[in-house]
């Protein structure tokens, strides 16, 4: 609901939303939070999250989580 602030953006809906959790996280672990934008044109959008324990050199560890989010664009805003 967040792009819905913005004039520019498009009214959409959310067809998919997901989260497979993969591996477990402990208390005190960092995480590290990968967002990305797979496709945005058309009628559809797709992104994807992943999580990972941050190894102790900074690095990504092991994958805690994926998150998927496809929306459809029900309209352009003017």
């Amino acid at each position: 609901m967040a792009h819905l602030a913005f004039d520019t953006q498009p009214i959409s809906v959310s067809t998919d939303l997901s989260i497979s959790y993969v591996s477990g996280a402990s208390n005190g672990d960092t995480l590290i939070i990968v967002c990305e934008s797979k496709h945005a044109g058309g009628k559809l959008m797709f992104s994807q999250a992943s999580i990972y324990v941050q190894k102790p050199d900074g690095s990504r560890g092991r994958l805690v989580a994926i998150g998927k989010h496809t929306k459809f664009i029900l309209q352009s805003r003017l």
